[in-house]
């Protein structure tokens, strides 16, 4: 068999098994379906009623619209049907009808909660699976319609197309989010190995923690407990945990792997506006998929308001995190710059860390400030002016994002050739 018929093989198998994996995801999300339909009575107390229905929400959405797009265009692959090049819509109906929907999703999402029970456990999650996935969707556009507006007409193969940005969106939400769960686990294993030891060669520090752990089980509601998590979290070893977790080892390994789509179709990048855009796309769907998840443990209504909007400056991050990383690769690839790659990726920590450092101080600020049970209190004072920082922040880092949507928009550097 020579080359070229190798290569036609080799195409035609990942076009069917992208269109087998996309059926196998629809028969998935709908299994979800089924158990969202069953869980919220077989479950208790009313609390999980709602926690596992949201989970089950977004796994389903998520594997029903991946399923679909995956077998729609590795179906029309197969056919040797073209996909069609990605027209973004103007930035002023993206932020008017996309941030209209958001604020609607949030709203609707507060009054759903409020009845709680099996009620709240079918209501609330549709508006919390919309709510978390619009900030990624509305990055996604306003940046892709700066980086190619429409009106302009950028040569057909520097513009990307639909099928590009399914296959890069399942590999953010799937393939990056998977893979830095796995490297996340293995390495916050090893750090709590080593703390426990540490904590073993200490004299009488297991002894302290035995006897924390006894008041613990003593207290059947224990994690309601304010005196007692601002004990857990002064713990000296419980910081280094954190600190590990949230500023070192997500950072590290969620930017080494969250734009290697990029690098996948590297063939199919042909300019800097591209690798923003495929960078973003991975970004996007590895928002929309931590969003989905990490959300699904708050069920108090104003609390969840709150968390729904500071998350749209976590989709940011992610997305303009994506976007350097899709940069990075561009340049490693196209140009043979690889210290560029080294630069977005120590950029893409920075901006990570920075998120990361100023988020865990409102959970852990206020709580060592005796917590938030008047308007003007310390650790009422201290969240407000952490949530602004973080405001500021989010401002800081779209107004980078479109930046470099438009240094990089394909006709103001046209792609170079392989040497």
């Amino acid at each position: 068999m020579n080359t070229a018929n190798t290569r036609s093989f080799l195409s035609s198998l990942i076009r069917a098994l992208a269109a087998i994996a996309g059926g196998c995801l629809v028969l998935l999300g709908l299994a979800m379906s089924l158990f969202y339909l069953v869980m919220p009575f077989v479950v208790s107390p009313d609390k999980n009623k709602i926690v596992v229905n949201v989970v089950l929400a977004g796994l389903g959405t998520g594997a029903t619209t991946l399923g679909l797009l995956l077998f729609y265009q590795g179906l029309r692959a197969l056919l040797a049907r073209p996909s069609g090049t990605l027209r973004f819509p103007r930035a002023a109906w993206t932020v008017a009808l996309g941030g209209g929907l958001f604020l609607v999703m949030i709203l609707g999402g507060m009054v759903a909660l409020l009845p709680g029970g099996i009620v709240s456990a079918f209501v609330f999650p549709p508006f919390h699976v919309v709510a978390q996935a619009m900030p990624p969707i509305i990055v996604l556009l306003l940046t892709g319609g700066v980086a190619f507006p429409r009106r302009t007409a950028p040569p057909a193969d520097q513009r990307p197309t639909w099928r590009q940005l399914v296959a890069q969106l399942t590999y953010g939400s799937l393939g990056a989010v998977s893979l830095s769960m796995i490297l996340e686990i293995v390495l916050i294993a090893l750090v709590f190995l080593v703390i426990v030891i540490i904590v073993l060669l200490i004299p009488g520090r297991l002894a302290t923690w035995q006897d924390l752990l006894t008041i613990i089980r003593s207290n059947p509601r224990w994690q309601d407990d304010a005196d007692l998590a601002r004990r857990v979290i002064a713990m000296p070893e419980v910081l280094v945990l954190l600190v590990f977790i949230t500023l070192i080892i997500a950072p590290l390994m969620e930017e080494a792997v969250k734009a290697l789509g990029v690098a996948l179709l590297s063939h199919r990048v042909r300019s800097a506006g591209t690798a923003l855009v495929f960078g973003l796309t991975c970004g996007a769907g590895f928002a929309v998929a931590e969003s989905w998840l990490n959300g699904a443990g708050t069920i108090e209504p104003l609390e969840w308001g709150g968390v729904a909007v500071l998350r749209f400056g976590s989709s940011l991050m992610h997305c303009l995190n994506g976007a350097l990383m899709g940069l990075g690769w561009y340049y490693a690839i196209w140009r043979r710059q690889p210290w560029r790659l080294l630069g977005a990726y120590l950029l893409s920590l920075t901006i990570h860390i920075l998120w990361n450092l100023v988020a865990t101080a409102m959970g852990v600020v206020p709580m060592q400030l005796g917590g938030e049970e008047q308007w003007f209190s310390p650790a009422s004072i201290a969240n407000y002016l952490l949530a602004g920082l973080l405001f500021v922040y989010t401002a800081i880092m779209l107004a980078g994002l479109l930046w470099l949507a438009r240094r990089t928009r394909p006709y103001a550097e046209p792609a170079l050739s392989r040497p």
